[in-house]
């Protein structure tokens, strides 16, 4: 299986709370030329999995229109949801190619426990930053990392 893990574009505050803040116009501009750039390049997963906050949902649409994909907002990729919890869920999948859409801790763990094994090691990810691995299974250290992408700052 082909999975890309996907942190969110760069997002404001909002005071509204957590839940409610969207990117900021520069972040969905970043992550609209990246997910472009990628178009022809790259294998796209045939779906999106994004966490129901605004900063990941804007960010998902904004590559399903860039890449064709299907999109489905689920509650296990937003914050809180333990790394374990996001594993089952992945594995019930049979999409040969998956795309997340998350946050850190979370997305930085998955690519941790899917690359290097246990106990993960939060993996940096900055704003915007796209991971592609190729998994054998979604056992610790399962996944060969295949490239990381993160957006411009001209």
């Amino acid at each position: 299986m082909k999975l890309l893990i996907i942190r969110h574009g760069e997002s404001a505050p909002s005071s509204l709370g957590d839940f409610h803040r969207s990117l900021t116009p520069e972040g969905a501009d970043r992550l609209r030329d990246l997910g472009l750039a990628l178009q022809d390049s790259v294998e796209h997963p045939l779906l999106l999995l994004a966490s129901p906050l605004k900063r990941a949902q804007e960010s998902a649409e904004i590559l399903q229109q860039a890449w064709g994909a299907g999109l489905e907002m689920v509650p296990w990729l937003a914050p809180g949801f333990a790394l374990s919890e996001s594993i089952e869920q992945l594995r019930l999948r049979k999409e040969p190619s998956l795309g997340v859409v998350g946050h850190l801790p979370s997305v930085g763990l998955l690519v941790a426990y899917l690359t290097e094994g246990l106990p993960p090691q939060e993996f940096g990810m900055a704003p915007g930053t796209i991971v592609a691995l190729d998994l054998a299974g979604w056992n610790p250290g399962d996944g060969k990392l295949m490239w990381i992408q993160m957006p411009s700052h001209d």
